[in-house]
Formats: structure tokens, sequence, C-alpha cells
């Protein structure tokens, strides 16, 4: 395994509305698929060794995930909370609210 990657089902989540990023497959390999799929919610863990010969500067880590399906080594596994999406500023009075709540 080179990275595993936090996912959530579309239902659960708050302010989300994309169709979702990847499927996992039976043995836990990801699959990009964008529609009816689970999101990625911004959480992973990374083995060094994806890092190699990585582009220099900014880049976007879907080079790396992409490295990693060719080389069958993404996976990834569902939280089966509710997650908040917060990317933007109109996602986050409904985490606050709910935060208050306790």
């Amino acid at each position: 395994m080179d990275c595993m990657l936090l996912l959530c089902d579309p239902k659960n989540t708050t302010n989300y509305s994309g169709g979702g990023d990847f499927i996992i497959a039976p043995d836990g390999e990801l699959v990009r698929q964008n529609q009816n799929a689970l999101v990625y919610i911004g959480a992973y863990v990374v083995h060094p060794r994806l890092f190699v010969g990585a582009p220099s500067g900014k880049f976007s880590m879907n080079v790396l995930w992409n490295k990693a399906i060719a080389s069958g080594r993404l996976f990834g596994i569902e939280h089966r909370g509710h997650w908040f999406d917060v990317g933007t500023p109109e996602g986050i009075p409904a985490a606050e609210a709910r935060l208050k709540l306790g």
C-alpha cells in the first residue's frame, strides 16, 4: 500500500454536492468513479515512497494517487459517521451549529 484515503458516503455529508470520487473494491483498493461513489474527505496516510519522482513545487495529490492506482497501491476506508464539508465559507455555519449542540 502506498496510500490510504478516508472516504464517506455522500448521504452522510452536509454541504457536499458532488457525485463522489472513488469506490472501494472488495480488496480495499480504490477505483475512480464520479457518480454513486464515496467522497474523499481530506485525510490520508501515505508511505514516503509515493513521493519518489514527484513534481517539484506545488502539485495536486491526484498525480500521486493516479500513480498509486496504476500500481494497484491506493486503498481506502469508509468513515461511517457524518462529515461536514467546510471547504467553502457557506459550509461553516452548519458545522458550527452542529458543534454547539455537542
